[in-house]
C-alpha cells in the first residue's frame, strides 16, 4: 500500500474493510443471532481489531475464512491456509491444534474470541485505575 501512498488512513481504510467484511460474512452464514452477534462485534472487538491489533485481526479473519474448511476437513487447505495467518501474526499457531479439537466437538471460534473480548472490557472498563501500579 505504501507503493501507492504513503498516506496511513488508506492502510486502516483497507485493512477494516477485509476484516469486517470476513466477520460480517462469517456471522450472517454461522449465527443463528445475527444482530446480537453484530452488536457484541461493535461492542466488544471493532475498535481492538481495527485500530489496535492490525496483524492479529488479519490472522483472525484468515481463520474466519478457514472455518469451512475445517468443517468439511479439508485439512490440506486449512493448513496452508493456517500458514499465512502464521505469517501474519505467531497467535495462529493455536489453530494448528484445532482440526484434532473439532472431532471432540468443540468451537474453536468460542474460543478464539471471547477471552481476548472479555480481558480487553476488563483491562478498559472494570480496572482503569489500575494502570499506575508500577508507577510507585
Amino acid at each position: 500500500i505504501k507503493t501507492f501512498t504513503s498516506e496511513s488512513w488508506v492502510f486502516q481504510l483497507i485493512h477494516a474493510v477485509f476484516v469486517n467484511t470476513i466477520i460480517f460474512r462469517f456471522i450472517k452464514k454461522y449465527c443463528e443471532y445475527k444482530f446480537f452477534a453484530v452488536l457484541l462485534y461493535f461492542f466488544l472487538y471493532f475498535v481492538y481489531f481495527n485500530m489496535e491489533i492490525l496483524r492479529e485481526s488479519i490472522s483472525l479473519s484468515i481463520f474466519l475464512l478457514m472455518y469451512p474448511l475445517l468443517e468439511k476437513k479439508n485439512l490440506k487447505k486449512y493448513y496452508i491456509l493456517n500458514i499465512i495467518a502464521i505469517l501474519f501474526h505467531y497467535s495462529s499457531i493455536i489453530l494448528l491444534v484445532f482440526p484434532l479439537l473439532h472431532k471432540s466437538h468443540f468451537c474453536p471460534f468460542v474460543a478464539v474470541l471471547p477471552p481476548k473480548g472479555t480481558w480487553y472490557y476488563h483491562q478498559e472498563f472494570v480496572q482503569p485505575e489500575r494502570t499506575d501500579i508500577g508507577n510507585k
